[in-house]
């Protein structure tokens, strides 16, 4: 018979606005289920990373529509992803 796994990761990745004026910052907060270690990037800013399994962060100033991207490794040792795009007004 096959284990049953109760490995279920997940990600809930969500911001405080997902329209902005230029140059306004987000709230960004993030959550994960059977992941030992995240990070979160940003497509516009290669700087800009951000570890953690969960957290809240401000983001930095946006001047163009911005994808952050949260990666994960699970706790059996696989990677999943989930984004979250803020555009500018």
């Amino acid at each position: 018979s096959c284990p049953i796994s109760l490995i279920n990761p997940q990600i809930d990745l969500s911001t405080s606005a997902d329209l902005v004026k230029q140059g306004d910052s987000v709230k960004i907060i993030w959550n994960t289920k059977d992941t030992d270690s995240c990070e979160l990037s940003s497509s516009i800013n290669s700087k800009f990373l951000r570890g953690g399994v969960s957290g809240t962060i401000i983001s930095p100033s946006l001047i163009k529509n911005t994808k952050f991207t949260l990666s994960c490794i699970t706790t059996v040792g696989t990677e999943i992803k989930k984004d979250i795009s803020i555009n500018i007004i």
